[in-house]
């Protein structure tokens, strides 16, 4: 719970620079309000009506519905960079409403109207642009769309997809209740959380926030969508509304307590105040930390396969075997940014997953089983030996010339003499640790997951020392250092794959959310340094599907 609503000094401050939007509501008329730090932009002008927008966690995107009443209303999309305009219909007039976009920002889900009343639907922005009906005269680019349905009993409002959009939880009238469910889409099953309205999904996906009218006026609610434990996180004779989560994974609402709604976020459990208008503003919502830049790239290559070598070289990133299905593979492909497109290289003596590969000098080093050596210029493999000892699941942190092999389950640590080319054991032992990643951050190597741990070891003397604990147990993330941030990306929680971007402030020794997702939840993906930023190669999507994704953060 305090993970969750407590901020610091520094938290406050950094919330005040995350681009909000909201709705305001004044004698101007219905209108959406971006805000960063305290600069207000009004998005909209003008007499129709602009309703319950949403950011994107990379703050380029908003999404609202607008029409000049309410039984008139269509999906609209703002870029806030090109200032460009997309109107999305559906062809049935009504109350369309709840704008919501997946956190990997793929996706709009919304509540509008079908047979039986209101339901849940969504769509896709890019998979839908082919449909073009038209141009206002403002330039707006008009689409038709025919979204896809979830299907539910009873109406459907409020939206709260996940961060792929594998399932979301909205709020569903029947005759008699109103009710907070969540649909997974992928067992197609429907559960009902609590009785309430309005929910809002966590940046981990574990708490739901809703409101609920226990003592005659309506509070925010928190829930763990896992085990189901609820508590009021407000007590106040005026109506508390709209709650959400910040880019921080704290709390805001509107309230009107002071009779017009306003709007406010929790810190210490005292209620603050975000924004103070003479309008009634409501339905904050929050992009993620701004300065990151993501994208994709070419697709990894034929085959699609786990647990393969991976290194930047040069600008170049090279991946080496890996496992496909049952059987490990010898395939050596390289990634040229300047051609934008990954070739064939000569195979690998030595079919192998899960193993390291390292650059040095002209030279790519694999290790696992054999320690093949391949020249970048020649094209050519040559073994240099075998290894000795535990050879699985190799983890290899480079410091200066030396590479520390450092094996998942097995507390012997290998050291590579890159000048030499010979092997030596290390004076010391890891602890015993499983599911972890390795990198190194100044001449230190650094262990993350596997537990909640994260670790920093002396590579001369073994010395160890923790830094701060990750919020919960993760296995497999990536993992890399930009700045003063410990990056973790990713990773697996159980055989459940996640998508949010946590960062480690070295000069804080404190872990937060970044707001910031990759475009699929995935576990086992490689990583590595790429254009002042880094490249997020594959990985596991769920227990039979590879991802063949390569994507950027920097």
């Amino acid at each position: 719970m305090k993970w969750i609503i407590l901020l610091s000094l520094w938290s406050f401050m950094a919330l005040a620079q995350t681009p909000m939007v909201f709705m305001r509501e004044s004698t101007a008329g219905k209108h959406v309000i971006l805000r960063q730090g305290t600069t207000e932009t009004p998005l909209t002008s003008g007499k129709m009506w602009h309703l319950y927008p949403d950011i994107t966690p990379d703050g380029q995107w908003v999404v609202w519905v607008e029409g000049p009443n309410d039984r008139d209303l269509s999906v609209v999309l703002y870029n806030t960079r090109t200032r460009a305009r997309e109107r999305w219909n559906t062809g049935r007039k009504g109350m369309t409403l709840h704008p919501r976009f997946t956190k990997n920002g793929q996706q709009i889900f919304f509540s509008t109207p079908e047979r039986g009343g209101n339901k849940i639907v969504s769509f896709s922005p890019a998979n839908s642009r082919t449909r073009l009906m038209g141009l206002e005269s403002d330039g707006t680019k008009v689409y038709r769309i025919s979204p896809d349905l979830v299907p539910h009993d009873g109406q459907g409002f409020f939206p709260r997809p996940s961060a792929d959009g594998t399932f979301v939880i909205f709020q569903r009238n029947t005759l008699f209740n109103k009710e907070i469910v969540e649909y997974n889409r992928t067992t197609k099953q429907t559960r009902v959380l609590a009785d309430g309205m309005s929910p809002a999904l966590s940046l981990d996906e574990t708490w739901v926030l809703f409101t609920s009218k226990v003592q005659g006026s309506w509070d925010v609610w928190l829930i763990n969508r896992i085990t189901g434990d609820s508590v009021a996180l407000t007590n106040d004779p005026q109506d508390e509304m709209a709650p959400t989560f910040t880019a921080l994974n704290n709390v805001a609402f509107a309230s009107n307590r002071e009779k017009k709604f306003q709007l406010y976020h929790l810190v210490d459990g005292e209620w603050q105040r975000l924004v103070k208008s003479d309008g009634d503003d409501s339905a904050p919502m929050f992009a993620g930390e701004a300065q990151w830049q993501q994208s994709l790239k070419t697709p990894l290559p034929f085959p699609a396969r786990l647990n393969f070598g991976s290194v930047q070289h040069a600008g170049k990133i090279y991946i080496c075997g890996g496992q496909l299905e049952s059987m490990a593979t010898n395939h050596l492909q390289v990634y040229d940014p300047a051609l934008g497109r990954w070739t064939e290289l000569t195979p690998r003596p030595t079919a192998a997953h899960s193993f390291p590969l390292v650059a040095f000098g002209q030279f790519l080093y694999a290790f696992s089983g054999t320690i093949d050596r391949y020249d970048t210029e020649s094209h050519s493999w040559v073994t240099l030996g075998t290894m000795s000892g535990s050879s699985s699941s190799l983890t290899a942190v480079t410091i200066d010339h030396l590479v520390y092999l450092l094996g998942s389950g097995n507390t012997e640590v290998t050291i590579f003499d890159l000048r030499t080319e010979k092997m030596t054991l290390a004076p010391w032992r890891l602890p015993l640790r499983r599911g972890f990643s390795a990198i190194e951050h100044k001449n230190q190597i650094i262990l993350v997951g596997g537990s909640h741990q994260v670790s920093m070891i002396d590579p001369l003397s073994g010395h160890s020392r923790e830094l701060a604990s990750l919020p919960f147990a993760i296995a497999h993330p990536s993992i890399e250092v930009l700045g003063d941030d410990l990056l973790v990306l990713g990773g697996m929680i159980g055989e459940e794959a996640r998508s949010s971007v946590y960062a480690l402030s070295f000069s804080k020794n404190t872990w937060r959310h970044t707001g910031r997702f990759l475009s699929e939840p995935k576990g086992l993906a490689r990583v590595v340094p790429y254009e002042g930023g880094l490249a997020i190669l594959g990985g596991r999507l769920g227990s039979e599907v590879t991802a063949t994704t390569f994507e950027t953060f920097r």
